[in-house]
């Protein structure tokens, strides 16, 4: 136990040291590893004044991306609202709609692609979004960037919902095989 804290504070205070952010801004970046530290955790240290939530651990992620990769739905939320660049790229030019299609988190891409993050950028390894959902294919997530970009390359919100609604729309009805359902899709797509 000792000697897990000691790596633990040598890797604080390295990174600390390394990028002039806050002691908190770096205790904040290092908690995302944490596995005692939970969700609620991370927002209540997210609103701490000294805590810059647009810093980048010392791989170039994102709060964002660490959020997303840890399926922390509300956090990525919140850092949405708070205006963090949803499109920013790590040092493998990695992105939060990236991390969040990998880990098969549906809010977090739902809430990614209203907030206009970009499906068609590339990692490093010429991956997209769309790439790193297919291993959760029993997910809606890649159904949702399909849309997405098809949809005038990341439309506006609007436009985005509406796509949605129509995948969820046709999944219900290719379960169910209801007709009437195919028919509320129908008058949808009338009205767009």
């Amino acid at each position: 136990m000792k000697r897990q804290l000691f790596l633990i504070a040598t890797a604080i205070i390295s990174c600390y040291q390394a990028h002039a952010i806050s002691m908190n801004t770096t205790i904040f970046l290092e908690a995302f590893s944490n596995p005692y530290i939970s969700e609620q955790d991370l927002i209540a240290f997210s609103n701490i004044p000294d805590v810059d939530i647009h810093a980048k651990n010392n791989i170039g992620q994102t709060t964002l991306m660490l959020a997303a990769m840890h399926n922390y739905e509300m956090l990525a939320s919140l850092l949405i609202k708070k205006n963090v660049a949803v499109n920013a790229p790590d040092s493998k030019k990695r992105t939060a709609l990236m991390f969040a299609a990998g880990a098969g988190s549906v809010a977090t891409v739902k809430a990614l692609l209203t907030a206009r993050a970009k499906t068609n950028l590339k990692d490093v390894a010429g991956k997209t979004a769309i790439d790193y959902a297919k291993p959760h294919a029993n997910t809606p997530n890649l159904n949702l960037l399909k849309a997405a970009q098809k949809t005038n390359k990341n439309g506006s919100p609007e436009e985005i919902q509406a796509q949605m609604i129509r995948i969820i729309l046709q999944k219900i009805a290719q379960a169910k095989g209801r007709v009437a359902v195919l028919a509320m899709l129908k008058n949808h797509k009338n009205t767009d």
